[in-house]
C-alpha cells in the first residue's frame, strides 16, 4: 500500500510497474526500426523486448529449505513461459520512454541512420526571452523537411526534398491498440475496386506490390505487418513461403481479392497440402463467374479466341450481376445482387442499341 502511493516520475515508470508486477516480466531493451513495406521508403516505428520472469521455487527436505531451482515449467496461466521473449511493437516515443525510463539500451535499424539522417544548426537564441523552458539549445534541420502519409506520392509534398519524412501507417500504439476496431471491413456496403483479376497477377506481386494494393483498396482499414515480421516468416518458411496462406502479407489480402482469384489461389494451396477433401470443398463451391472465366482460358490455350470472348463476356455478365465480386457466393443476402434474366435483358438492350448507333459518325 505504502509503494503504490508513491509518485512516478512518468507515466512509462507505472506501465513499467504494471509490466512488472502484473505481467511479470520486465524490459531487456528498446529498437527503432523501419515499419514502411514500401521500396525507397523510411517509416520509423517502436518495439518493446520483452522477458518473462523465471520463478525461483524452494527445495524442502525434512521442512527445511535448502535450496532454490528456477522453475521453468510455469507459465503464469497464460501459456508464456518464463524466459520467453516477446516483441511488443509501438511508437518511438513509446520505447524511447521505455528505455529511458528501465535503462535498457536502445537499438536502431542500419537504414533508419544511413537514410533519416539530416544536417542540422544551432538555431540562434532569443535574449530577450528568458524560460524554464529555454535552457536547451534548440536545433533545426538545414535541410527542407516534408511530412508525407506513407504512400503518398513525392509529388503532393509541399517542398522538394527528395526524402520526406514519412508518417507511418503500419505502427500502432501501446495504448490506441487497446481501442483499435479489428474489422478490416469498410464503412460502406462494398467495395468499389478490385485490382488483381488473375492468379497470375497475383503471384507477379511482390512484398511492396502487395502493400501498396492493401493501403489503396477501399475496403482495407487495418495495419500493414512490418518488415520485420515478413523476413522472419519468409526466412523461416524458405522459398515457397511468399505463396503460403499464412504470409502475414497474403493473410491481410487474400480475404479482399476476386473471389474467383481466391478460390483458384486456396485450391492451388489445398493441393500443395494434399489436403484432397479440401480441394472437393472449395471445387464445389465455384461461382458460374468463375466457371466462365476457366472456360474462357481454356479456349484461349487452345487458340479458339473467339469462343474465349464469348465465355469472358459471360463471365463479366456474371460479374455485373454481383454487388460485391470479392465475396464467395452466399456469404451475404443474394437480393442484393442483380436478377439474372433482368442483367440478360440489359445486355441484350445494349447490344441493340450498340448496333443501332455504330453507323452513326457522332464525331
Amino acid at each position: 500500500l505504502e509503494a503504490s502511493v508513491l509518485p512516478y516520475t512518468s507515466p512509462f515508470d507505472l506501465l513499467r510497474e504494471i509490466i512488472d508486477e502484473q505481467l511479470n516480466a520486465q524490459v531487456i531493451g528498446c529498437v527503432l526500426e523501419n515499419t514502411s513495406l514500401l521500396d525507397g521508403t523510411v517509416a520509423v516505428g517502436g518495439a518493446v523486448i520483452l522477458q518473462r520472469k523465471i520463478p525461483e521455487q524452494e527445495v524442502k527436505m525434512n521442512g527445511e529449505v535448502i535450496g532454490k531451482i528456477r522453475n521453468m515449467d510455469e507459465d503464469y496461466g497464460n501459456e508464456i513461459p518464463g524466459g520467453e521473449t516477446i516483441i511488443v511493437e509501438c511508437d518511438v516515443d513509446e520505447a524511447i520512454g521505455m528505455a529511458l525510463t528501465t535503462g535498457t539500451k536502445i537499438k536502431v535499424e542500419k537504414s533508419i541512420w544511413q537514410d533519416g539522417r539530416r544536417q542540422v544548426e544551432r538555431r540562434p537564441a532569443d535574449k530577450d526571452e528568458k524560460s524554464v523552458f529555454k535552457v536547451l539549445s534548440e536545433w533545426e534541420s538545414v535541410e527542407d523537411l516534408s511530412f508525407l502519409m506513407e504512400g503518398q506520392p513525392v509529388n503532393q509534398s509541399a517542398t522538394n526534398t527528395p526524402s520526406p519524412i514519412r508518417i507511418p501507417r503500419t505502427t500502432m500504439s501501446l495504448f490506441d491498440s487497446l481501442f483499435e476496431p479489428q474489422d478490416g471491413r469498410p464503412s460502406g456496403w462494398f467495395p468499389t475496386d478490385n485490382p488483381i483479376r488473375t492468379l497470375n497477377e497475383f503471384d507477379d506481386l511482390s512484398n511492396s506490390d502487395k502493400a501498396v494494393t492493401l493501403i489503396e483498396l477501399s475496403n482495407f482499414e487495418g495495419s500493414l505487418p512490418r518488415p520485420r515480421v515478413v523476413r522472419q516468416f519468409e526466412r523461416q518458411g524458405g522459398d515457397t513461403s511468399k505463396m503460403s496462406t499464412e504470409h502475414p502479407l497474403n493473410k491481410l489480402l487474400i480475404p479482399l481479392i476476386d473471389e474467383s482469384v481466391r478460390r483458384q489461389y486456396l485450391v492451388r494451396d489445398a493441393i500443395n497440402k494434399e489436403d484432397w477433401e479440401r480441394v472437393q470443398e472449395l471445387e464445389a463451391g465455384t461461382s458460374k463467374r468463375q466457371e466462365a472465366l476457366e472456360l474462357a482460358e481454356e479456349y484461349r490455350e487452345m487458340g479458339e479466341e473467339e469462343k474465349a470472348m464469348q465465355w469472358e463476356a459471360e463471365a463479366n455478365l456474371y460479374g455485373s450481376m454481383r454487388a460485391d465480386v470479392t465475396q464467395d457466393e452466399g456469404s451475404y443476402s443474394r437480393f442484393l445482387d442483380t436478377d439474372e434474366w433482368y442483367a440478360r435483358q440489359q445486355q441484350k438492350l445494349r447490344e441493340r442499341n450498340k448496333k443501332y448507333f455504330e453507323h452513326l459518325d457522332l464525331d
